[in-house]
């Protein structure tokens, strides 16, 4: 009966490190593939790494890597979900948050990026690279919040002025009726210095067209550049600052609206 149970034994023990060594083995040939840029063959490695060794962090976080690297963020995101747990440390688990950021900022995600990143910091803290994503993240959805608010004052201004506009016609039409044989007799002055000056302003206008290209061209080049304007390190943490104060004050405002006054509750009379 010992001797049934220690060959049982020597099997599973054999197997296990059997399986082990196929991890290693493909996880090798999958760095080397990722290494090369061929992020599908890596993908097929870790693939059979993870069906070898389902909890592995290290063949996990590779293969999520891998679908980031070939820009199916939507896997990557489920695949960082999945794996955050796995991380055996506090660093490892960071570094997850910090990719898994990433794939939101490619996937036009800001609110899912902003928290990736603030998660990240949270596990650690000095993770400049990180840091700088969330300003860089904290910017954009800045830029974007108020580009919604001068649209929505727009649509109303403009709806506004579209009643207003409609009176206004409305009273000028008998106006221009009475004003119509004034007009006339002053036309054919008019349009000698009208001609005269539409001249001079289409000469301004190509002048300033041109400079208006160049200058516009300049601006196309810097936008939609992920991760591609500098701010300095004042400006992280003025970002950073603005926010985290925003937040403790929404905060306070929860926690005061929570709290419950003493005392019995009144009762109605019906």
């Amino acid at each position: 009966m010992k001797y049934s149970l220690l060959i049982i034994w020597s099997v599973c023990i054999s197997s296990i490190l059997h399986a082990q060594d196929d991890v290693k083995r493909l996880m090798y040939y999958g760095n080397m593939e990722f290494n090369e840029g061929q992020y599908e063959d890596a993908l097929s490695y870790y693939e059979d790494a993870v069906s070898y060794s389902p909890l592995n962090f290290k063949a996990n976080y590779n293969l999520a890597n891998a679908l980031y690297r070939l820009g199916d963020y939507p896997k990557a995101i489920e695949s960082y979900e999945k794996i955050v747990n796995l991380g055996p440390t506090s660093f490892d688990k960071s570094k997850v948050y910090h990719n898994m950021g990433n794939a939101h900022m490619m996937s036009q995600n800001l609110e899912g990026a902003i928290e990736a990143y603030k998660n990240g910091l949270r596990l650690n803290p000095s993770d400049e690279e990180t840091r700088y994503n969330l300003a860089y993240a904290l910017s954009l959805k800045r830029e974007q919040d108020e580009q919604e608010q001068n649209s929505e004052q727009n649509n109303d201004n403009s709806n506004g002025e579209g009643s207003d506009s409609e009176n206004r016609n409305d009273s000028q039409d008998s106006q221009n009726d009475e004003n119509n044989s004034d007009e006339e007799e002053n036309q054919n002055g008019d349009q000698e210095e009208q001609q005269n000056d539409e001249e001079e302003n289409d000469e301004q206008s190509e002048q300033n067209s041109e400079g208006n290209k160049e200058e516009n061209q300049d601006e196309k080049e810097g936008q939609g550049q992920q991760f591609g304007n500098k701010m300095s390190k004042d400006d992280i943490q003025r970002i950073l600052d603005t926010y985290y104060k925003r937040e403790k004050e929404l905060q306070e405002r929860l926690d005061k609206n929570k709290r419950v006054g003493y005392g019995s509750p009144k009762k109605k009379d019906w």
